[in-house]
């Protein structure tokens, strides 16, 4: 709603968490939360809506020992929706 009451023209969620994903050959054990798995990735998600397209993205979060991180991924791709 504050999107239509400012005329904005594009939206765009940002959120962080973590997740997991199954290595080649395995199955994902989802009876585990990401946050108590060691494999754990942080990312963030990116969920962007300009117009009629679409488009989201996971782009992983990268810590260094000072706290300091880096994140890394290439450019979102526009979807059209119907």
């Amino acid at each position: 709603m504050m999107c239509v009451a400012h005329g904005a023209t594009a939206t765009v969620f940002v959120g962080e968490g973590w997740s997991r994903f199954a290595k080649p050959g395995e199955t994902l054990d989802v009876t585990k939360m990401p946050s108590q798995c060691a494999d754990r990735q942080e990312i963030l998600m990116l969920m962007g809506r300009p117009g009629m397209e679409t488009a989201h993205k996971f782009l992983p979060i990268t810590r260094a020992d000072s706290g300091r991180f880096l994140v890394s991924g290439s450019r979102m791709k526009w979807r059209r929706t119907a």
